[in-house]
């Protein structure tokens, strides 16, 4: 955006003077001749720099007849409501609060992300059916309550490991009152002996490693199969992501699903 230019380009090698010339951010073409950007979606970065760059720039092409500039992109990720979301940053987050720039035109919004398979509305993706070939994904969030039914959350490295589609799933708890609190994840399925659940509670963007009581607000010790956390948390909605360490570190670990109660 800052050079006009929608060629991405990566540098490298001794004083940066080699490097690639990957793709355009502007449509779904590679630089290598006839071949294409597939499985867009919501998790796919393609589709998120295709909609930012059209979002940005003054060239109409498909669904894209925005022509905003980078002001209201950089008054959305700038906005405290934004910034102190009790929900993820993804493209669901973004748009629901970019479309209230007066120089985003809303329903031209919606066409491009239809356009990119994105479908789900609201700041968590609610209705979303593109799940990437990751049956076990959607619906994005999944709710917990306290003391209520636990959540099935599952999590694979079919399309690679450390932050690739699928490693992690989402999970929205929210606490009516302050007090203490126990989140426990246990497997359902996997390879035996070998799963090992981890997850990490956010409070508005915010991961804290010790609170106030000096308790630890990343569950990740290395016992197999299961994972418990309990400490002291205020009331409201906390974002959870779950996810095998497993997965983390490689590509080949079979895929697990858990059970993720609060109580």
């Amino acid at each position: 955006m800052v050079l006009g230019d929608p060629i991405y380009r990566d540098s490298g090698g001794n004083q940066q003077a080699s490097g690639l010339v990957l793709f355009s951010v502007e449509d779904d073409l590679t630089i290598v001749p006839g071949t294409t950007i597939n499985n867009e979606g919501w998790y796919n970065e393609a589709s998120i720099q295709q909609i930012l760059y059209d979002i940005f720039d003054s060239e109409d092409d498909g669904p894209d007849t925005i022509s905003a500039g980078f002001a209201p992109i950089y008054a959305a990720f700038t906005d405290p409501t934004y910034i102190n979301s009790v929900d993820f940053t993804t493209m669901f987050a973004f748009a629901n609060r970019i479309r209230n720039e007066v120089s985003v035109n809303a329903g031209v919004l919606d066409a491009m992300l239809t356009a990119e398979d994105i479908n789900g509305s609201g700041p968590r993706g609610t209705g979303e059916t593109n799940n990437g070939g990751v049956a076990t994904i959607l619906p994005i969030y999944k709710t917990v309550t306290q003391g209520g039914s636990a959540a099935t959350v599952c999590s694979t490295s079919s399309n690679g490991d450390t932050n690739k589609h699928g490693v992690r799933e989402f999970i929205s708890v929210t606490l009516a009152s302050n007090g203490t609190v126990t989140m426990t994840a246990s497997e359902v399925s996997g390879p035996a002996g070998t799963t090992d659940p981890d997850f990490y509670i956010w409070e508005t963007g915010r991961l804290f490693t010790r609170d106030i009581f000096g308790q630890n607000r990343l569950a990740e010790s290395s016992v197999d199969g299961s994972e418990t956390w309990t400490g002291t948390l205020n009331a409201g909605t906390y974002a959870i992501e779950l996810f095998d360490a497993n997965h983390v570190q490689s590509s080949s670990a079979g895929d697990s699903c858990f059970s993720f109660s609060v109580s």
